[in-house]
């Protein structure tokens, strides 16, 4: 069963950093969710639809706000509301990428520990102690992404319910 167990680690770890891989002159975006898809391009945050709706939300590293190409105006406190949304958002998407890159590590190192444990005195015990390790670090680093999303959902519906251009976007 603790065999089942690793190697059902492994297979997560090495799917999710497939997913997180970041392959060059790539069209896909560097993060998707519900309706949206998020990219990251020169500092400029780039928030496109995955649903029906057409649409496109830039905000640049200036903290100035583009709905379909046109400058929306904004006020003091909504500019620190989409400079905070921005950066931590930047933040979220790298994060994630390198948590995805140690998860196929750990999952490669789980590959190779099999390997030592079948081909010399390693106890499976030892090496699941090392994994499981390893593994909580990133469960742990994986859960404050979590309540930095949270806190991300909040201020994109201050955003919608603050900015009528923001807010005519159904599925933003």
């Amino acid at each position: 069963m603790k065999v089942f167990t690793v190697i059902s680690f492994i297979t997560v770890f090495v799917f999710s950093s497939l997913f997180a891989a970041d392959l060059p002159k790539s069209e896909s975006p560097s993060l998707c969710l519900d309706n949206i898809s998020i990219d990251i391009d020169d500092g400029t945050l780039i928030v496109k639809s995955r649903s029906g709706d057409n649409f496109i939300v830039e905000i640049t590293d200036k903290d100035e706000l583009f709905v379909n190409g046109r400058k929306i105006s904004t006020d003091a406190e909504e500019k620190e509301l989409l400079q905070e949304y921005r950066d931590d958002m930047i933040y979220l998407v790298h994060s994630a990428k390198e948590i995805g890159f140690k998860g196929a590590k750990i999952g490669l190192h789980a590959i190779s520990g099999l390997i030592e444990v079948a081909c010399t005195d390693l106890e499976m015990e030892e090496f699941e102690a090392e994994l499981e390790t390893e593994s909580e670090k990133i469960e742990s680093e994986a859960e404050d992404l979590e309540e930095l999303g949270s806190r991300l959902e909040d201020i994109h519906y201050e955003l919608k319910h603050r900015i009528p251009a923001l807010e005519d976007l159904p599925s933003f």
